[in-house]
Formats: C-alpha cells, sequence, structure tokens
C-alpha cells in the first residue's frame, strides 16, 4: 500500500512539473514569437537591379509598433565577410553604408532609383538595411544584385 501511495505522490508531482513546464514552455514561445520585428520583403534573393531604374523597397512591421509614429533610414550595405568574424579576423574593412533616404517617415514603401553614378563598391553582390527609430528596430534584405 506504501508503495501505491509513493507512486501516486511521484505521478502527481511529475504531473504538475509536466502541467507547469508545458505552460511555461507556451508562455515563453508565445513571448518570443510577439516581439516586435521588421522585415525586409524586397528586394528578393538573386533579384538584378540595373543603374538608372527605379525599384520598390518594401518591408512591413509587427502590428504592435504599427501604431507609433517612426522614421526610417535605408541604406545599400556590402554584406559582411565571414572572415571578419574569424579568428584570426582578415584585414578587409568593413565599407560604410550608401543611404538612399534619411529620416522618412515609415511608409512599408519606398521608390528607389538607382544612381547612374553609384560607386563601383556597392555595385555587385549588395543587401538593403532600413533601420526604424521608434522603437529601434532593423532589417536587412536578401542579397541581391546591382549591376
Amino acid at each position: 500500500m506504501l508503495i501505491v501511495v509513493l507512486i501516486v505522490i511521484l505521478l502527481v508531482v511529475l504531473g504538475v512539473r509536466m502541467v507547469l513546464g508545458v505552460a511555461y514552455f507556451k508562455m515563453e514561445k508565445n513571448f518570443k514569437t510577439s516581439t516586435s520585428s521588421l522585415t525586409v520583403l524586397s528586394p528578393s534573393s538573386g533579384e538584378v537591379w540595373l543603374l538608372g531604374k527605379s525599384y520598390n523597397i518594401n518591408w512591413s512591421i509587427s502590428p504592435s509598433m504599427r501604431p507609433l509614429p517612426s522614421k526610417i533610414t535605408i541604406s545599400l550595405n556590402v554584406p559582411r565577410p565571414a572572415c571578419l568574424d574569424a579568428k584570426p579576423a582578415c584585414d578587409i574593412a568593413e565599407r560604410i553604408p550608401y543611404n538612399i533616404a534619411t529620416n522618412i517617415v515609415d511608409a512599408g514603401s519606398y521608390l528607389f532609383t538607382v544612381p547612374q553614378n553609384l560607386p563601383e563598391y556597392y555595385r555587385g553582390s549588395i543587401e538593403i538595411t532600413i533601420n526604424r527609430d521608434v522603437p529601434a528596430s532593423s532589417g536587412k534584405s536578401d542579397v541581391f544584385i546591382i549591376k
């Protein structure tokens, strides 16, 4: 009889822990997925943009960020070389971003005309970074090509 009581107590304790663990996991999962974010929707991976042509840069933000008025900065960035994270790091300097637009209203879209005189080092594989001021967040596009 004592063994049965101990087993029942053990199952109850384990059951409570399992229930609490599942509740904690669900709460933790929901907390992480509700974090504010900014997602760059276009340009897409492998897309090719030509000098002198116009293209839409599109992004979305999570609903929790939407009611807040915000300004954004959009820039072209050369993808970070993996060797910069190596030990020891390579001697390649990271390039300064090329600002497309600064301090503009966050409208979810921006029409960008690629300048004919875009410096050579911003051609080839490139990505777009969008930085939002309130609340502070940022997002990067997939790598695409400017030629």
